[in-house]
C-alpha cells in the first residue's frame, strides 16, 4: 500500500506545477495534524477552486 502511494505520488507530483503542490502539501499537512484538518480544508478550499 505504501509502495503504490508512493508511487502514485510521484507521478502526480511530475505532472504539477510547483504552485499546485504547494497547497497539496499543506492540505495533506493539515489533514495529518488531526480532526482539524477537516475544518481546515473547508477555508483553505479556496485555493482549490
Amino acid at each position: 500500500m505504501v509502495e503504490l502511494t508512493t508511487y502514485r505520488w510521484n507521478y502526480i507530483s511530475r505532472k504539477m506545477l510547483k504552485q499546485e503542490r504547494k497547497w497539496l502539501y499543506h492540505i495533506i499537512y493539515s489533514n495529518i495534524e488531526g480532526a482539524k484538518g477537516g475544518i481546515h480544508l473547508r477555508k483553505c478550499s479556496h485555493l482549490i477552486s
